[in-house]
């Protein structure tokens, strides 16, 4: 079953055809009986729910801002799609979603109501960009010629280390030894592999590393280039003889394996910046990654200009190089090249420093080479072909980075774990603590609307502390903690009906309890703003009066500002979404909060 041709996309209905059977034939299908006629539904991922709803989110929400209650229906379905996707899909967004079955049903709910209202369409480029994010590969392939190989029926990175270990420590012999000073790890049975052993393992292992998505724990490439190193100075005699250093090997390689493992199961390892078709020198065939297209210059250039062995200038990095003479009209041509590369690449980590020295050697390149004749060596090759290494290992890092629909993923999975917790040390710490609230809580939910929204964490963060504070439920009630109620012995309440019969006695007292911990919030907010400006804020002496002594002032002052932290403004509360359970869920994932009870 093939997925329809985008030009023949003609509403919504046939849009949801295309994307479940592209789904289907990249993932795969389950089927279930059903009265009447079976259930079929794709095995999407995590990370393909996700790409899916952030397809489909906006025409959702639009449709459910112009047709409130015609939308009502669609706007239900579509807020339980999103928690679940914030529940299950953000856990294991690598792996097959859970809820595959419910996700499909939501999303045929979609297209149906947006088929209905005859919603506008989506431009191809729209169509296409879902349509490669379901394509994308799970994982890298095992290559055939490993060493000691073939191993029959290993398909991943771990299972092959594990057989070459195994494989080694029968072959060999093993010797139990402890981790040396610097080493991580417990007792281990190390192999007794010779020399020749451990420059294959090297040779092959640092190849799949090499190639391996830049994840993280780059300790792991400093432990594997130390290990490199004692290889290549210790492994080149008699190839039969036992490696001295076996236990510092074993060790730096298993979190190679491991490394390369992650990084080969990793969604989206096609690059999602693709090669553009006029390269300098080109074409060439076969070249789909950044990496591979620079290797494939150094070599034609190389071979085609000549090379002189280099060793580093001062401030320069890495060891000696075969650098290309290129010529002036060369490096002009891979500098507009590279430069535009690196001047439409993401913005990850490391570009502001490699844009630095591509700048200095782009400007060398606009002094020296413009002014020169073009078929002369370019006179600062060596700098020239160093800087061009760092830009294109940019770059090609850069074309893998994740799309927001990862990002949200990745940030969900924090995000939320962390936020109970964070707010809770808040909530019980000492006074403090939750007087930084609008200084610091921004940084519990700041990174994520920084990164995916560009929204500022301040009002977000403090918004959201006091409402966490006044909503969250309490299993085991207890007195509230302000300073105020510090001061007597902490208490149960009872747990015996009131007098009225209206429920635990406890109840009755929570809203009072809530509105205490809201004056507290406000009137930390209020101190703050006295402590950096010296000053109340605006209107403040109007509506709470004069400063108040010891534990009754306390009271009263805290009674007075309840009202302001609950009034509209920048800090106040009133009107929040407060009854909504997932509403920063909501917003994580680009979708508008709204109060069902309204």
């Amino acid at each position: 079953m093939s997925c329809l041709p985008i030009s023949s996309i003609r509403d919504w209905s046939d849009g949801f055809i295309t994307i479940k059977r592209g789904a289907e034939d990249a993932r795969g299908a389950l089927e279930a009986a059903h009265p009447g006629h079976p259930q079929r539904w794709p095995r999407t991922t995590g990370a393909d729910a996700l790409a899916i709803v952030d397809f489909l989110d906006p025409h959702v929400r639009r449709l459910v801002a112009e047709d409130p209650y015609g939308s009502a229906l669609l706007d239900q379905s579509w807020r339980a799609c999103l928690a679940d996707l914030q529940r299950w899909g953000a856990a294991l967004p690598h792996g097959e979603y859970t809820e595959n079955r419910r996700f499909w049903s939501h999303i045929l709910t979609a297209a149906v109501h947006l088929s209905a209202s005859a919603a506008r369409l989506p431009t191809r480029g729209e169509w296409e960009q879902v349509l490669s994010a379901l394509r994308r590969p799970l994982r890298h392939t095992i290559p055939r010629d490993v060493p000691f190989g073939p191993f029959d029926g290993i398909t991943a990175f771990d299972a092959l280390y594990l057989a070459q270990l195994h494989l080694l420590q029968v072959v060999r012999g093993t010797n139990r030894l402890l981790p040396e000073p610097g080493m991580i790890g417990g007792e281990r049975a190390i192999p007794r592999t010779t020399n020749a052993d451990v420059k294959q393992l090297r040779a092959f292992w640092g190849h799949q590393f090499d190639h391996a998505a830049k994840t993280v724990g780059y300790d792991v490439e400093r432990r594997w280039r130390a290990a490199s190193a004692d290889v290549h100075a210790l492994a080149e005699e008699d190839p039969a003889a036992e490696y001295p250093k076996n236990n510092a090997f074993w060790r730096a390689l298993s979190e190679v394996a491991a490394h390369v493992h992650v990084a080969a199961c990793a969604v989206g390892d096609s690059p999602r910046n693709g090669i553009p078709r006029d390269v300098p020198f080109g074409p060439f065939e076969g070249i789909t990654a950044f990496d591979d297209l620079y290797l494939a210059h150094v070599r034609l250039l190389q071979g085609k200009r000549g090379a002189d062995r280099l060793a580093p200038e001062l401030g320069m990095t890495g060891g000696d190089r075969n650098i290309p003479r290129t010529t002036n009209a060369d490096v002009i041509q891979l500098r507009d090249f590279w430069g535009h590369q690196l001047g439409n690449a993401k913005k990850i980590i490391g570009h502001e420093g490699v844009a630095k020295k591509w700048a200095a050697a782009s400007a060398d390149v606009e002094a020296l080479a413009k002014r020169g004749d073009p078929s002369a060596v370019y006179l600062k090759n060596n700098a020239f072909w160093r800087t061009l290494s760092t830009v294109a290992t940019q770059v090609h890092v850069a074309s893998r980075a994740p799309g927001k629909a990862e990002q949200i993923a990745d940030s969900i999975k924090v995000g939320v774990t962390e936020l109970p917790n964070t707010l809770g040390k808040v909530a019980t710490g000492a006074g403090e603590v939750a007087r930084d609230v609008v200084t610091g809580a921004g940084s519990v939910v700041g990174g994520l609307f920084r990164s995916i929204f560009g929204v500022g964490p301040l009002w977000v963060g403090g918004g959201l502390l006091a409402a966490y504070l006044m909503l969250r439920r309490n299993t085991s009630p207890t007195t509230p903690t302000s300073p105020t109620f510090r001061r007597r012995p902490r208490r149960r309440w009872p747990s015996h009906d009131g007098p009225d019969g209206s429920g635990p006695a406890w109840q009755r007292h929570r809203r009072g309890a809530h509105g205490a911990v809201a004056a507290q919030v406000g009137g930390f907010v209020w101190g703050s703003c006295r402590e950096s400006t010296g000053r109340s804020p605006a209107g403040s002496s109007a509506r709470w009066g004069p400063a108040l002594r010891g534990t009754a002032g306390k009271l009263q002052a805290e009674q007075r500002q309840a009202a302001d932290v609950l009034a509209p403004g920048p800090l106040g509360l009133a009107g929040a979404d407060l009854a909504w359970p997932q509403a920063g869920d909501l917003q994580r994932l680009g979708h508008p909060a709204r109060n069902p009870a309204a």
